[in-house]
């Protein structure tokens, strides 16, 4: 579960489920929308029922416009791939992945956004057999933190 840094205007929370579904509330939970990432974030592709984590902007805010800072960037991983989505969900992008090229990549396990990601642009990445990797959405630069196998 994911929640908004700013869920006491928005009420915006994200639910990653066992089976990989991925669901948004932005009523603080009254109701809920179920969200398909597209496999290799391609519309219209089959759906990623792998998701397994997902990491938020901490600038994040569903209510846009206000200060013109505002984001609705989103990270998901998955068995599959890892994505990003700045529009709050509705729409998505493959980020390349394994960032290790292995034939044996069992996908992306965990993420963590950083807590000054609006400047910084940095995210942690772990893939079981990818190890750790330290990851600039900016520019896509990334930097092994720890060794294949550790994640």
């Amino acid at each position: 579960m994911v929640r908004s840094p700013n869920y006491a205007t928005d009420g915006t929370i994200f639910l990653v489920t066992d089976s990989g579904g991925i669901f948004k509330t932005a009523n603080r939970g009254d109701t809920y929308t179920n969200l398909t990432i597209p496999m290799d974030g391609i519309a219209g592709s089959q759906p990623d029922t792998e998701v397994r984590c997902m990491g938020i902007s901490n600038n994040y805010n569903e209510v846009t416009g206000t200060n013109g800072t505002a984001t609705k960037t989103l990270f998901a991983g998955s068995a599959n791939n890892f994505y990003r989505s700045t529009d709050g969900g509705v729409t998505w992008a493959a980020i390349t992945w394994p960032f290790d090229p292995d034939p044996n990549s069992q996908g992306v396990h965990t993420l963590a956004v950083a807590p000054n990601f609006s400047s910084s642009n940095l995210l942690i990445v772990g893939g079981r057999s990818e190890g750790y990797f330290r990851y600039n959405a900016s520019t896509g630069a990334r930097l092994a933190l720890a060794p294949q196998g550790s994640g």
